[in-house]
């Protein structure tokens, strides 16, 4: 019972962050138009 628990919070914090990432780099997308990929991608793992 109690690993069922762990196992399930533990795969909503996981979700949580692949929904924070996907938003941060949809984010870096919309300012990052027109510049070079690896550019953008570090100007976005800098911010965020």
């Amino acid at each position: 019972m109690i690993n069922s628990v762990v196992k399930a919070v533990l795969i909503l914090r996981k979700r949580q962050e692949i929904i924070e990432v996907s938003r941060k780099l949809q984010e870096c997308s919309h300012k990052a138009v027109g510049v070079d990929e690896k550019e953008a991608e570090k100007g976005c793992y800098k911010r965020t």
